[in-house]
């Protein structure tokens, strides 16, 4: 049941940043939009395009899992989220004139860190035993 409430809310989110994203696209010239507007465009332009890659790495991993147990969808949101934040950043950068081609390096190296750190195993490396001698 609670799979079914995220994903309607993930659905639903989808949906309204992409209907978002294209009325923005439609109606808004780049050059005078106000901060704000550029704003919504980066955020809705980063809730669709990591919803709609979740949803497709989801989908990938499902057809091609041999396994009992699938992957978690949460895990590909967060994947899809992660490369979608390096990409958009990168557009921002462009936007604001700042981009070099080098400043993607941390942003790729950021997100990779930040993937190893969900993925590592959470138990602990070393137990402490401290035993009194009465």
């Amino acid at each position: 049941m609670r799979t079914r409430i995220a994903l309607f809310f993930l659905l639903a989110l989808g949906i309204i940043s992409s209907a978002e994203l294209t009325s923005i696209v439609l109606t808004l010239s780049p050059y005078k939009a106000t901060p704000a507007e550029l704003w919504l465009f980066f955020i809705s332009l980063y809730c669709t395009s990591t919803i709609v890659l979740g949803f497709l790495w989801q989908g990938i991993r499902f057809v091609r899992s041999h396994r009992a147990s699938h992957p978690s969808l949460w895990t590909s949101l967060r994947q899809a989220g992660l490369l979608c934040l390096v990409i958009i950043l990168s557009f921002f950068f462009n936007t604001l004139g700042i981009f070099q081609f080098w400043d993607v390096i941390p942003l790729i190296v950021a997100a990779i860190l930040i993937e190893f750190f969900f993925q590592a195993d959470k138990k602990p490396h070393a137990t402490l035993s401290y035993d009194r001698e009465s």
